[in-house]
């Protein structure tokens, strides 16, 4: 997934365990792109049901 300074982005993933994962850039994006750390925090299915 592309980082846009300025534009929000989303993905949907599907995870196991509910919490936090952390992650680190992975690709070289631009100027101190490992310093852009990623953090997902997974909710369980129920917490999106209206």
């Amino acid at each position: 997934m592309d980082c846009v300074p300025g534009r929000s982005t989303h993905h949907t993933l599907y995870i196991d365990n509910i919490g936090f994962y952390y992650g680190q850039c992975a690709e070289i994006c631009g100027r101190y792109h490992h310093h852009m750390p990623v953090r997902v925090c997974a909710l369980p299915y129920e917490h999106f049901m209206l």
